[in-house]
Protein backbone atom coordinates (compact mmCIF):
# COMPACT_ATOMS: atom_id res chain seq x y z
CA UNK A 1 0.00 0.00 0.00
CA UNK A 2 1.40 3.49 -0.72
CA UNK A 3 0.01 6.95 1.84
CA UNK A 4 -0.65 10.24 0.41
CA UNK A 5 3.22 10.80 0.72
CA UNK A 6 4.16 7.76 -1.66
CA UNK A 7 5.47 5.91 1.16
CA UNK A 8 5.67 1.89 0.88
CA UNK A 9 3.76 0.30 3.76
CA UNK A 10 4.27 -4.07 3.58
CA UNK A 11 1.06 -6.14 4.91
CA UNK A 12 1.29 -9.84 5.90
CA UNK A 13 -1.72 -10.62 5.13
CA UNK A 14 -3.62 -14.22 6.54
CA UNK A 15 -6.88 -15.52 4.87
CA UNK A 16 -8.76 -18.45 5.19
CA UNK A 17 -9.58 -20.62 2.75
CA UNK A 18 -13.34 -18.83 2.84
CA UNK A 19 -12.43 -14.99 3.05
CA UNK A 20 -14.54 -15.23 6.48
CA UNK A 21 -11.20 -14.00 7.95
CA UNK A 22 -8.46 -11.72 7.43
CA UNK A 23 -5.53 -10.70 9.49
CA UNK A 24 -3.48 -7.95 8.80
CA UNK A 25 -0.31 -6.98 10.34
CA UNK A 26 2.69 -4.27 9.06
CA UNK A 27 5.54 -6.07 7.91
CA UNK A 28 9.60 -4.79 7.56
CA UNK A 29 11.52 -4.81 4.66
CA UNK A 30 13.98 -7.06 6.93
CA UNK A 31 10.99 -9.60 7.71
CA UNK A 32 10.03 -9.64 3.84
CA UNK A 33 13.92 -10.47 3.07
CA UNK A 34 13.82 -13.10 5.83
CA UNK A 35 10.66 -14.85 4.33
CA UNK A 36 12.31 -14.83 0.83
CA UNK A 37 15.00 -16.56 1.87
CA UNK A 38 13.15 -19.00 3.63
CA UNK A 39 10.39 -19.72 0.67
CA UNK A 40 13.03 -20.59 -1.29
CA UNK A 41 15.39 -22.12 0.18
CA UNK A 42 16.24 -25.08 2.46
CA UNK A 43 13.11 -27.11 4.20
CA UNK A 44 10.93 -24.54 2.94
CA UNK A 45 11.51 -24.79 -0.55
CA UNK A 46 10.99 -28.50 0.25
CA UNK A 47 7.43 -27.77 1.97
CA UNK A 48 6.82 -25.41 -1.28
CA UNK A 49 7.78 -28.24 -3.95
CA UNK A 50 5.58 -30.83 -2.09
CA UNK A 51 2.73 -28.18 -1.83
CA UNK A 52 3.19 -27.32 -5.69
CA UNK A 53 3.74 -23.81 -4.66
CA UNK A 54 4.11 -22.51 -8.21
CA UNK A 55 1.28 -24.61 -9.40
CA UNK A 56 -0.79 -22.65 -6.62
CA UNK A 57 0.58 -19.36 -7.06
CA UNK A 58 -0.91 -19.15 -10.39
CA UNK A 59 -4.14 -20.07 -9.21
CA UNK A 60 -3.92 -17.47 -6.71
CA UNK A 61 -2.65 -14.78 -8.73
CA UNK A 62 -5.59 -15.91 -11.62
CA UNK A 63 -7.73 -15.79 -8.60
CA UNK A 64 -10.81 -13.47 -9.21
CA UNK A 65 -11.95 -11.96 -5.48
CA UNK A 66 -15.58 -10.95 -5.85
CA UNK A 67 -17.36 -7.50 -5.22
CA UNK A 68 -18.94 -8.74 -1.87
CA UNK A 69 -15.22 -10.28 -0.26
CA UNK A 70 -13.77 -7.05 -1.33
CA UNK A 71 -15.77 -5.30 -0.13
CA UNK A 72 -15.23 -6.84 3.62
CA UNK A 73 -11.98 -7.17 2.61
CA UNK A 74 -11.71 -2.99 2.15
CA UNK A 75 -13.43 -2.43 5.36
CA UNK A 76 -10.65 -4.62 7.31
CA UNK A 77 -8.17 -2.75 5.80
CA UNK A 78 -9.75 0.91 6.80
CA UNK A 79 -10.49 -0.21 10.46
CA UNK A 80 -6.93 -1.26 10.65
CA UNK A 81 -5.58 2.07 9.80
CA UNK A 82 -7.78 3.54 11.65
CA UNK A 83 -6.73 1.89 14.76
Amino acid sequence: MRKENNQLINFKVTVDNTFDNLEWNKISNNEISVWRRQSFNGQANWYNEKAHSETEKQKTINCTVGTEASKRIEKSIIAYLKK
